[in-house]
C-alpha cells in the first residue's frame, strides 16, 4: 500500500509538471530554435499578448503597444481602458519553417481571433450572448503568425483557468482529443460511483457513509461536467446557459466540501466535533444560496473567501484520519495516502486558479484515486460482511428453522417468525428406559445418532412457507425428547390424517429408530423406550425480557411427560418389560380404526392405575413395541443384576 501511495504521488507530481515557451517576450513569441514535432504543445502565459491600441497600422514595422495588462485582465477589470467595449490585442509568433499550427483558446465569453486581418474565428453569438468552451482554431501553415484577439468586455466574467495552448495541429487535436476521453472517463467514473453508493444506500438502511460519499460524488459531477477543463455537459449541449452554467459548477464546488465532511463523519464517527461541522454546512447553504439568486460577477468573488474554508474542511478530515488512526478504525490506513494526495492536490489547484502557481490543475487525478480508493474499501467491507452473513446463515440454520432466518433477513422482527398463540395439538414424549444404568463405551454416540434420527423424522416435510413440518421439538433432554404435532407448526399431512395418526406412526418409528441403533451396540441386556401421548391446547410464546428464545408451554406437555412415565405402573402390574406407546384416551378416539386394533385399555379406576395430574381421566390405551435382542456373549461391560435385572425391579 505504501507503494501505492508514491506512484500516486508521482503520478500527481508529473501531472502538474507543463512544457511553457521559454522565449516568450511582450508580444512576440521567437521559436525559431525549438523543433516542435520534438516538443508537447507549448503553454502561453497571458502577459505575453500586448494591448494593440485602436487605429493602429497594422502593417507598421515598429508599432507601439501598451503593456502591463492582458485580455483576461481586460474583459474583468472595468479600470483599465474605461469606457472601452472591447479590446484587441496581439502576438507574433516566429518559427523556423513552415509547419502547420494551431492555438487551443481559453474560455472568453466572447472573442475575435484573426490572423493578421484576417478573420479566423468568431466566439459566441453576441455580446450579449457569450458562449462557454475551450475551442481549438487552426491558424494555417507557415512560419510566421501574426496573431490578434478581439475580446468583449463581459462584467459577469469568472476569470477560469485561462492559459493558452500553441502547437501543431495534429499535437494539439490529440490534446484535445486526450482532454475529451479523460473528461468522459472522470465523469463516467463518478458517476458510476455515485450510482453505486446510492445503491448501496438504498439497499441498507441506514448507510449513511454510502450516502454521504454518493451525494459528494453528485457535487463532483456538476463540477466536472461544467469545469473549464473537461466542459462534457458543455459539449453535448452548447447552447447550455451562460449563467446556468456557472451556477451550477459553482454549487457543485462549494456543496462538495460539506458532503466530503458529511463522508468522513459517518465513515470514522465521533472524528470531526459536531459544530465544526453545522459551520461548514452553514457556509455552504448560505454561499450556494447567493449563488442561486446572484449573478457570477457577484458570487465569484467569493470563492477567494470559500478557499480558505477548503482549508480548514481539509484540516478537520486529515484531523478526523489522525484520530481514526489513533482508534484504529476500519478503513483509515488505506484511505490515509490517497487524502494526503486530496490535499496536496486542492492547495495546488488553488494557488493556481489564483494565479500564484505556475502548474496545472491535479485535482481530478486526485479525486480519482480517492473514489477507487473508497470504492475499493467499501466493496471489501461489504463482501466481507455478506461472507460474515452467509455464515451467520448457515450456523443459525443449527439454531432455529430455516424460515426463521430467512425471514429475519427479509427485515421481520424475531418475535413475528413463529406463531405466538394458543393452539390445540397433539404432543409426544419419548425417553430412553433405564439409561442411567447403560455402561456402555459406545452409549453416548449411539444416543446421540438415536436423537438425530428422530430430529429427522420431526423435520420431514418441512415447508419454510408454508412454516410446516411433521413435528416441532420442544425439547431434547439427553436421553429423551418432548414433540409436539399440529402447533407450532402445521402438519403438512393435516389433509390426509389426523394430528393424532401423524404422532402415532411417529411414536412408533422412534421406538424403531432406538431399536436398530441400540442393537448396534450388541448390549447384553434387552434396552427399552417409552413415549406418552396426549392432546390438548399449549402456546407458543417469547419471554418478555432477556434472551428471545420462543418456547412452547401448555398443560398438554406435563400430561405428555405423566403418560410416558406410566410405563412403570404398566410393568409392574404386567410383569413384563418392553417398549411401551402410552396414549390419552383423547388421542385414542382421533385415531383410525386401523391404528386403534393394536392398543390395550388401561383402567384408570383400579386402585393404583391412576395417572398423575389426569385424576378425571377413566381410561388410557397402551400398545408394546419390542425392544433391544441381549448379546450375552459379546464383551460388553455387564451391569450388576442388582440395577439391571428382568423384570419390573430394572425398570427407573
Amino acid at each position: 500500500m505504501f507503494h501505492f501511495h508514491k506512484l500516486w504521488l508521482f503520478i500527481l507530481l508529473f501531472c502538474a509538471l507543463e512544457s511553457r515557451a521559454e522565449t516568450q517576450t511582450h508580444g512576440r513569441l521567437d521559436l525559431s530554435s525549438e523543433d516542435l514535432r520534438q516538443t508537447s504543445s507549448l503553454l502561453l502565459n497571458e502577459d505575453i499578448w500586448l494591448l494593440e491600441p485602436e487605429g493602429m497600422d497594422f502593417s507598421a514595422k515598429d508599432p507601439v503597444f501598451q503593456k502591463g495588462t492582458h485580455p483576461r485582465h481586460f474583459i474583468k477589470d472595468p479600470k483599465i481602458l474605461p469606457g472601452a467595449d472591447s479590446a484587441t490585442f496581439r502576438l507574433t509568433v516566429q518559427l523556423n519553417k513552415k509547419v502547420p499550427l494551431s492555438l487551443m483558446v481559453p474560455e472568453y465569453p466572447f472573442y475575435e481571433l484573426y490572423l493578421g486581418d484576417r478573420l479566423l474565428v468568431k466566439h459566441g453569438h453576441s455580446p450579449d450572448q457569450p458562449q462557454r468552451l475551450y475551442r481549438e482554431v487552426f491558424l494555417g501553415e507557415g512560419d510566421v503568425f501574426p496573431i490578434r484577439i478581439k475580446v468583449q468586455r463581459q462584467a459577469d466574467f469568472w476569470p477560469p483557468y485561462t492559459i493558452f495552448r500553441l502547437g501543431l495541429q495534429d499535437t494539439i487535436q490529440k490534446t484535445q482529443k486526450m482532454t475529451e476521453f479523460y473528461g468522459v472517463f472522470f465523469l463516467g467514473l463518478i458517476v458510476i460511483s455515485a450510482l453505486y453508493h446510492f445503491a448501496l444506500a438504498c439497499i441498507i438502511p441506514g448507510n449513511r457513509q454510502s450516502l454521504y460519499f454518493a451525494l459528494f460524488l453528485v457535487c463532483l459531477g456538476l463540477r466536472a461536467s461544467l469545469s473549464a477543463a473537461d466542459q462534457i455537459l458543455i459539449r453535448i449541449y452548447p447552447d447550455f446557459s451562460w449563467e446556468w452554467s456557472w451556477k451550477l459548477g459553482f454549487m457543485g464546488y462549494f456543496l462538495s466540501l460539506p458532503t466530503f465532511l458529511a463522508f468522513l463523519g459517518a465513515m470514522f464517527p465521533r472524528t470531526i466535533p459536531r459544530y465544526a461541522s453545522n459551520i461548514v454546512w452553514g457556509c455552504a447553504a448560505l454561499i450556494s444560496a447567493v449563488t442561486l439568486i446572484t449573478s457570477v460577477d457577484v458570487y465569484s468573488r467569493l470563492t477567494n473567501y470559500y478557499h480558505l474554508l477548503t482549508f480548514v474542511t481539509l484540516g478537520l478530515g486529515l484531523r478526523s484520519f489522525v484520530r481514526a488512526f489513533r482508534l484504529r478504525m476500519p478503513g483509515v490506513k488505506p484511505l490515509l495516502g490517497t487524502v494526503v494526495m486530496l490535499t496536496v492536490a486542492v492547495i495546488n489547484d488553488v494557488l493556481v486558479v489564483s494565479y500564484l502557481l505556475q502548474t496545472r490543475p491535479i485535482l481530478d487525478f486526485a479525486l480519482m484515486a480517492f473514489i477507487f480508493s473508497q470504492t475499493v474499501i467499501i466493496s471489501y467491507n461489504y463482501a466481507h460482511s455478506f461472507r460474515d452473513i452467509v455464515h451467520t446463515h448457515k450456523q443459525l440454520q443449527k439454531l432455529v428453522y430455516t424460515h426463521v432466518v430467512t425471514q429475519i433477513a427479509a427485515g421481520r422482527n424475531l418475535e413475528e417468525t413463529m406463531p405466538v398463540a394458543t393452539r390445540e395439538a397433539v404432543v409426544l414424549s419419548f425417553d430412553v428406559i433405564g439409561s442411567s444404568h447403560i455402561k456402555h463405551p459406545q452409549f453416548l454416540r449411539a444416543l446421540e445418532h438415536l436423537m438425530a434420527s428422530c430430529q429427522q423424522i420431526l423435520h420431514e416435510g418441512y415447508d419454510p412457507v408454508r412454516v410446516a413440518a411433521r413435528g416441532y421439538r420442544i425439547k431434547e433432554m439427553g436421553d429423551g425428547l418432548l414433540a409436539s404435532v399440529g402447533f407450532p407448526l402445521a402438519n403438512p399431512d393435516g389433509a390426509k390424517e389426523s394430528n393424532a395418526d401423524t404422532a402415532l406412526k411417529m411414536a412408533v418409528r422412534f421406538c424403531e429408530v432406538f431399536r436398530l441403533e441400540m442393537e448396534k451396540l450388541q448390549y447384553h441386556e434387552p434396552l427399552y423406550c417409552s413415549v406418552g401421548i396426549t392432546q390438548g391446547m399449549i402456546e407458543g410464546f417469547f419471554p418478555g425480557s432477556g434472551i428471545k428464545q420462543y418456547d412452547v408451554r401448555g398443560r398438554a406437555l406435563i400430561l405428555a411427560t405423566r403418560y410416558e412415565s406410566m410405563r412403570n405402573i404398566v410393568f409392574k402390574v404386567t410383569d413384563e418389560i418392553s417398549s411401551l406407546i402410552f396414549i390419552q384416551d383423547e388421542v385414542y378416539k382421533a385415531l383410525s380404526p386401523a391404528l386403534q386394533q393394536d392398543f390395550e385399555r388401561w383402567d384408570c379406576l383400579q386402585k393404583g392405575h391412576r395417572i398423575r395430574d389426569d385424576v378425571h381421566a377413566v381410561q388410557a390405551w397402551y400398545r408394546r413395541l419390542p425392544g433391544t435382542t441381549p448379546a450375552r456373549s459379546q464383551g460388553a461391560t455387564v451391569a450388576s443384576n442388582d440395577s439391571m435385572g428382568p423384570g419390573p425391579r430394572a425398570v427407573s
